[in-house]
């Protein structure tokens, strides 16, 4: 695994079976209808309920965000099961905080379970390194990752030798089925099209430091009734989890 303070991402191999994957991809593919038409296909909190699509995250796998984060509690944010099928565009250069703006400080990743091979072709993910380091002007805060803000390009809110320095620090994430990458909240990262003749699918869990404090005015209002928290400020209740941190 490589050095995730210095580059915000890693990748850990064979955390779950290839056969196993092809398991979990066609129960997700399931769950979405199948869907072939050339976009990216997301289902939101497709795992609530399903716990064999969590099983992965388990005390191994949770101990070493836990080090990563330097946190020592974890909650699950959100999940998200993913699908690219042959045709599907990119999606543009991004940083999660943009709509998880709300924890402070944002101490938080994105653990990708791919359940299907990820490659170039089959438009894996692409990252910056070190960008989680950079400062970076905010896109608008929303609380979803569905909103507009996954698709407005950070790059170009990069100062000048910010952005040179970005186009020669991407690294494209190739990851074998059962492989999982993390990369954090901060860090640039974009998918590229699919241009092969197979369906990409892949299971992401969005994971916190439960010790974060939730910053209230960065919710939109209508959305604030979901994000309950303790006298302490921070998210709580069944909607945020508990993870197994040994």
């Amino acid at each position: 695994m490589n050095d995730f303070e210095t580059q915000g991402w890693a990748v850990i191999a064979s955390v779950i079976s290839p056969a196993r994957a092809g398991e979990l991809a066609t129960m997700a593919s399931a769950l979405l209808g199948h869907p072939t038409a050339p976009q990216v296909w997301q289902l939101p909190s497709a795992c609530r309920g399903r716990p064999e699509l969590l099983a992965h995250l388990d005390e191994t796998l949770i101990n070493n965000v836990s080090n990563m984060l330097g946190a020592s509690r974890l909650r699950l944010l959100q999940d998200t099961i993913i699908i690219k099928p042959p045709g599907a565009p990119e999606v543009a250069w991004h940083r999660d905080v943009s709509y998880t703006s709300y924890l402070d400080p944002p101490r938080a990743v994105s653990i990708r379970l791919a359940l299907t091979p990820e490659t170039l072709a089959t438009g894996a993910l692409a990252v910056v390194d070190g960008s989680h380091q950079w400062r970076i002007p905010a896109a608008t805060p929303s609380p979803s990752p569905q909103s507009d803000t996954i698709t407005k390009g950070a790059l170009d809110r990069l100062p000048p030798e910010q952005r040179a320095r970005a186009a020669s620090s991407q690294r494209t994430l190739a990851l074998a089925a059962g492989d999982v990458s993390i990369h954090h909240s901060k860090t640039l990262h974009m998918s590229h099209p699919n241009t092969s003749a197979q369906a990409r699918v892949t299971l992401v869990t969005h994971v916190f430091d439960a010790d974060c404090r939730v910053v209230a005015e960065r919710i939109p209002p209508a959305a604030r009734q979901w994000y309950l928290t303790d006298e302490d400020g921070r998210l709580t209740g069944p909607l945020f989890p508990p993870l197994p941190v040994g």
